[in-house]
């Protein structure tokens, strides 16, 4: 995986897991992806829904 691949985030290819790299990375690279949708969605979050 190059750079530009890595930053596209959730993009689109959040769930294309780089298979050919070891587990802990795979890993890591879920995390990555659920913590960039998640700042996602509390930027976009206006007002709290109750």
């Amino acid at each position: 995986m190059t750079m530009s691949d890595e930053t596209k985030g959730a993009s689109g290819h959040a769930l294309q897991l780089p298979l050919s790299e070891p587990l802990s990375k795979q890993l890591d690279y879920v995390q990555r992806v659920l913590g960039d949708m998640i700042n996602l969605l509390q930027t976009t979050k206006v007002t709290p829904k109750d």
